[in-house]
This record gives C-alpha cells, structure tokens and sequence, in this order.
C-alpha cells in the first residue's frame, strides 16, 4: 500500500484463507476477508470437502467462520464466487453485506 500510495487502507480488500492473512488484513487497517471453503483453515482438499455429509460440511464451515471472525475478520466468505459482490457492497457502503 506504501508502494501505491494508498490514501486510505480502508480502500483495500486483503483476502485470505488462514487466521494469519487475517490478522495481516486488520493490522493493516484494510477491510478483512477470509475465505473458507478450500481454506488451510479447513485442511481439506476438493475430494475430501466433496465426500462430507451436508452436516459435517456445515459444522467443520461455521467453526471456521467462528475463527476467522474471532481473528477480527470483517467478512467470512464461503469460495472466491461470492468476492465480487462483497466488495460491490463494500464500495457501496451497504450496511449489510
């Protein structure tokens, strides 16, 4: 952002799949979004997230949604797919994104 020269770090999305990136996101005074699905966080491959039952696939989700938000992350976002309109509604300022 120094390289840049960012006005506002607050005009930077830091995405990231591990509570580190987070962390790096919310130091940084950028908004912070951590992904879940094909994550470091979930420690699971494509196959292996394909094989879980709905249940097991939601809970071993909302446990790592419950880290990444207690690390400080502003968004959870389930894949990459769901990005474009978070930060369409951040750019907006919609309060509920």
């Amino acid at each position: 952002m120094c390289r840049l020269d960012v006005a506002s770090p607050r005009s930077v999305v830091k995405v990231g799949d591990t509570i580190a990136d987070i962390r790096e996101g919310r130091n940084a005074g950028a908004w912070s979004v951590g992904v879940i699905l094909g994550s470091n966080e979930m420690a699971l491959t494509a196959a292996e997230t394909a094989a879980l039952q709905p249940g097991e696939l939601k809970r071993r989700m909302d446990a790592v949604r419950l880290r990444m938000y207690a690390a400080g992350a502003d968004y959870v976002i389930d894949d990459m797919t769901a990005l474009p309109a978070l930060i369409d509604c951040i750019n907006s300022r919609m309060e509920n994104c």
